[in-house]
């Protein structure tokens, strides 16, 4: 039974955003101590939900028009700028960043994001699978 074609993706990029997390705390906490490993701790989190809504997307719209799908994915971009700007705003309107070390945060941020994407991209080209099924999307 062949498995479904964003499961490849996830994998990879969950393994990446476990190295690169692990790697951040260890650092962070090394470099900043508890403040650090705070910090690297948000930063992992708000990367892996920033990813995952990426692979949401990617797997509700699999069996769509491939138009659709590309339009789910730039709308999805656009509502994921938006979120992590809230969940910035929020999060220094209520102190977090006394408490937490905000380069950890931020390195570890685009560390997780960055390593996840390129995890993905070698996921992809490596499963050699069409990104839709364009028989069932009924693409001709």
């Amino acid at each position: 039974m062949m498995s479904h074609p964003v499961v490849p993706l996830a994998r990879a990029a969950s393994l990446a955003a476990g190295v690169t997390g692990v790697l951040a705390l260890i650092i962070s906490g090394i470099v900043a101590g508890g403040r650090g490993m705070l910090g690297a701790a948000l930063g992992l989190g708000v990367a892996v939900v920033y990813v995952s809504i990426t692979l949401l997307v990617g797997w509700l719209t699999l069996t769509r028009d491939p138009n659709v799908m590309m339009a789910a994915a730039m709308g999805s971009f656009l509502v994921k700028l938006v979120l992590f700007a809230v969940a910035l705003s929020i999060l220094k309107d209520h102190g977090v960043f006394t408490h937490v070390s905000s380069m950890a945060f931020a390195l570890t941020a685009v560390a997780t994001a960055v390593a996840t994407m390129i995890a993905e991209a070698l996921a992809f080209m490596h499963s050699r699978r069409p990104v839709w099924d364009e028989s069932v999307a009924g693409v001709r």
